[in-house]
């Protein structure tokens, strides 16, 4: 009986104690919720370096690999166990040898020649390519930030941020709902290879010498791989250089996909033209998306529709420059997505450049030529537009705008300006030829058996106008009265024994003398005595003589002078008083861009819309031939600052806050503006 009394007090202890562990474990759960709900945040915040790990993935073997090792001499055929095949953290990396050698990973139909690799294990070949196969290293997957800092992570994960995984670490799946396979490393051959594309053929047939799998992908390396490569064996990276010219391209990547590894987030952003914003797309998530964030921190607003997550940048005023999103799910993997929108400038066109050469100076008054159809049909247009302007041309030029030419007469408040017709120089060369008599007694010794000197008709000769250059006549025997007994030229005496007279060009310039004969008298059977007189013939040079025509010119009364040769070298003529020209730049939607005034020499635009430019800048650039213009700017086309320090094909961010429009000046002077942009920037 005492034993059933005492059974009730012992319950009661029983569920008295039961009662306190229950409250301690409350608790205690309680603590592990908010453990576990600070850890989720600490994830959130600190998932990009909890992703990072300093030890690397091990090399994944496939059918047709063989490990092996370098000892300094030779290649050690080893086993995916051997403790001693790689070691990362002193930058020794993994090695293997493929097929085409003479050892082999698995037995083959036909073994001659042949030996199997695990039977001979920690033998060593000769590293030459007809014994050995062809060598590979194992690159870990890692991650880099381009301050040069390298991290090992595991597959299906993504850091983000600042951390960017090298493409060759996914294999794309074209169907862009159906997640890309994440690999934990690649194999990259170590030597280059010319014969790589006749070897990446064979790896990917379904049997040849290499004995792939179908989950081994053979492909070329490319341009994008060689540089992420060298952030992971240059200088400064963990793991020696192990690739002998890392930058050449005539090597093989051979990615192992594990069918059940996939990289968590698929997402793509791309440019809406026709709603004139971005369009960001999650296809695939493994985790659940979490958010998306702008590269400032703020959060996009999501929509799903049939699986797909969008999300709304209609808020956003595009720009110019590289937009940044952040696409994070709820295990913290982010995927970062960029994009550099094709940007319609806010103004763009050339002003001076035309098809037919059109330029400021010379070339306005071909307004009397035939226009073609296009022209005209243009010209018909523009009148349309503006029919108070008579439009004397107007040329489509290379960026599609139209650069039409108005002219109007010029008034007493314009300067006079003429049109002068522009002709080149030529020289030209005449004789003046005078008889000086000498005297009477003026006399030679003839020789009539050696013929000393024969003679010549002193007028039988001729001078080049341009060059000046003198051509002699011609030659007779006679010793008659008023026949040329000599020709001579700067003290030579041109002798018929010598030369012929009529090949002889002299330099131009200069005194000619000849020597006429007036009277022969008889010596002997042997010499005549020969009287003679002498003329000069002086070659002398002209001022230059108008030439041929070259152009018309617009020119200041005064500016040349009018009827003979000017220091710059060129003859003008003047022909009539100028039309004041005008310069008017249209787009393509014959909507007015700028002026430009010929006689002033000034660009002025139309009035430039910037009132949603929001948080973006606005920034100016030219392009031009010369640097001796001036540019202002301006919101009311009255009062205009110079805007310092801008430079050819140079982006100027302009000091426009609080404007809704904007006006642009340029004092062109002998420059030549052939192009403005004109367009917002990201901050």
């Amino acid at each position: 009986m005492q034993k059933k009394k005492q059974t009730k007090p012992i319950k009661q202890i029983i569920a008295f104690i039961a009662i306190i562990i229950l409250l301690l474990l409350l608790v205690f759960a309680e603590d592990i919720i908010k453990l576990t709900n600070k850890n989720k945040t600490n994830l959130a915040e600190n998932s990009e370096n909890e992703l990072i790990s300093n030890e690397p993935n091990p090399p994944q073997l496939s059918a047709g690999m063989i490990p092996v090792k370098w000892d300094g001499a030779n290649w050690i055929i080893t086993t995916a166990n051997d403790k001693d095949w790689y070691d990362y953290s002193i930058g020794k990396p993994a090695y293997i040898m493929l097929n085409d050698g003479y050892y082999q990973s698995e037995l083959i139909r036909d073994m001659t020649n042949k030996e199997l690799a695990e039977n001979n294990v920690r033998v060593g070949v000769p590293d030459d390519p007809k014994i050995r196969g062809t060598i590979f290293v194992w690159i870990p997957r890692f991650a880099y930030k381009h301050s040069g800092e390298i991290g090992y992570i595991k597959e299906e994960t993504e850091p983000g941020g600042e951390w960017i995984i090298p493409t060759m670490f996914s294999y794309t799946v074209a169907d862009e709902t159906k997640p890309n396979f994440s690999l934990s490393g690649v194999w990259v051959t170590k030597e280059i290879d010319t014969n790589y594309a006749n070897k990446i053929v064979q790896m990917n047939q379904e049997e040849s010498i290499y004995g792939f799998i179908a989950n081994t992908k053979a492909r070329q390396i490319n341009s994008n791989d060689t540089t992420e490569l060298q952030k992971y064996v240059g200088n400064d990276a963990p793991v020696v250089p192990i690739i002998n010219d890392i930058t050449n391209q005539n090597r093989i990547i051979l990615q192992i996909i594990n069918g059940n590894k996939y990289e968590p987030i698929k997402a793509n952003i791309t440019q809406n033209t026709t709603e004139e914003g971005l369009e960001i797309r999650v296809t695939y998530t493994s985790n659940g998306i979490k958010e998306i964030l702008d590269e400032y921190g703020n959060k996009m607003p999501l929509i799903e529709e049939d699986g797909i997550i969008y999300t709304d940048t209609s808020n956003i005023t595009l720009a110019k420059g590289t937009y940044k999103f952040t696409v994070i799910d709820n295990k913290g993997n982010k995927k970062e997505l960029s994009i550099i929108p094709n940007i319609n400038s806010l103004f763009k066109v050339a002003y001076i450049n035309g098809t037919d050469n059109m330029d400021n100076t010379a070339t306005y008054t071909k307004t009397q030529e035939t226009k073609t159809t296009a022209e005209n049909t243009l010209i018909n247009q523009l009148k349309a537009v503006d029919s108070s302007k008579t439009y004397s041309r107007a040329i489509t030029d290379s960026y599609g705008s139209i650069t039409a030419v108005i002219q109007s007469k010029r008034t007493s408040e314009d300067e006079e300006m003429y049109v002068l017709k522009k002709y080149n120089l030529k020289p030209k060369y005449y004789a003046e030829k005078n008889t000086r008599y000498v005297t009477k007694d003026t006399y030679m010794y003839y020789s009539k058996t050696a013929s000393n000197y024969g003679s010549m008709v002193c007028s039988d000769y001729s001078v080049n106008p341009q060059t000046g250059a003198v051509k002699l006549g011609k030659i007779s025997k006679s010793k008659a009265i008023g026949s040329v007994l000599y020709f001579k030229h700067k003290g030579y005496i041109f002798n018929n024994d010598e030369l012929d007279p009529e090949s002889i060009y002299t330099e131009f310039d200069g005194d000619f003398y000849c020597g006429i004969v007036t009277k022969t008298e008889y010596r002997n059977s042997a010499v005549d005595k020969v009287y003679f007189d002498v003329y000069t013939m002086n070659i002398r040079y002209l001022n230059e003589l108008k030439g041929d025509y070259i152009s018309n010119v617009i020119a200041k009364d005064g500016e040349y002078k009018i009827g003979e040769p000017n220091s710059d070298g060129y003859w003008y003529d003047k022909d009539t008083i100028a039309p004041k020209y005008t310069l008017l730049k249209y787009d393509t939607n014959l909507n007015l861009q700028s002026t430009y005034d010929v006689d002033s020499k000034v660009l002025t635009t139309a009035p430039i819309n910037i009132s949603n430019k929001g948080n973006n800048k606005l920034k100016l650039t030219l392009n031009t031939t010369g640097t001796d213009y001036k540019t202002y700017i301006s919101n009311d086309n009255t009062n205009w600052q110079e805007v310092t320090y801008i430079t050819s094909n140079t982006p100027k961010e302009l000091n426009v806050d609080g404007w809704d429009n904007l006006y642009i000046k340029i004092e062109t002077n002998t420059s030549r503006i052939n192009n403005m942009d004109i367009a917002f920037y990201k901050d």
